[in-house]
């Protein structure tokens, strides 16, 4: 569930890495129409069958989208991290939301209203090119996902996920967002099959893993490893 408004947030958020990406002008109109909505552990920013969504910057915290599957299940698509955006494909259809967001923990969300978004595109160029680029990256992404599950072997799929985060980070050392389970749906695979590979690794002098962390310790040979077929 939803716990406040929090209005004060928004002078603060000008310095977010987020907003830094624009020009003055169109920082101060985002911060001017939007707000802050804090949610508890387990709340659902949207549901599935929503029939209408705003626009959502994750400012703190952990989002999961998921999806329910036939059974029951829930398969968890994608991590939302702090400073990314979700959801931007319902600013342009009229389609019920197929996915549902859930905090996996407390979380601040920016969200702006449809219509003050979209009159924000009208205004700003450079808002617009920025959906038009992270819609594309997204896209490509999924496109590359896809391929990776039907080319690539499990323990390449993971080596690329790390390599991810690593560039990300850019650092050797990182910080796994998720456990192995959340990360062996993503990557297509059961958590016991991740688990072995993952352990492989280790015995290989590949990576060393404490808990979370990951160090990536020879990326030579796993990026050797990621080449074959």
């Amino acid at each position: 569930m939803k716990i406040s408004y929090n209005a004060d947030m928004n002078s603060n958020l000008s310095d977010h890495h987020f907003f830094k990406r624009f020009s003055p002008d169109l920082r101060k109109a985002m911060l001017e129409v939007g707000k802050v909505v804090e949610y508890r552990k387990g709340a659902l920013v949207f549901s599935i069958g929503d029939a209408d969504t705003d626009f959502y910057m994750l400012v703190e915290g952990r989002i999961h989208i998921h999806k329910v599957s036939k059974g029951g299940q829930k398969r968890i698509l994608r991590t939302v991290q702090p400073g990314d955006t979700f959801a931007l494909v319902s600013l342009f259809d009229d389609k019920p939301m197929f996915v549902a967001a859930e905090c996996v923990g407390p979380a601040r969300v920016f969200t702006i209203s449809k219509e003050d978004f979209t009159a924000l595109m009208q205004q700003y160029y450079e808002l617009a090119r920025f959906i038009v680029d992270g819609l594309v990256r997204r896209i490509r992404k999924y496109g590359e996902a896809m391929t990776s599950m039907t080319v690539y072997f499990v323990d390449q799929r993971f080596i690329s996920y790390l390599f991810d985060l690593s560039a990300l980070v850019e650092s050797d050392e990182v910080q796994l967002p998720d456990t192995l389970s959340t990360i062996a749906e993503q990557i297509g695979t059961a958590r016991e099959v991740l688990s072995r590979e993952v352990s492989k690794m280790v015995k290989k002098g590949w990576i060393a893993k404490k808990g979370q962390k990951v160090v990536l310790k020879k990326r030579g040979e796993m990026q050797k490893r990621l080449e074959e077929r």
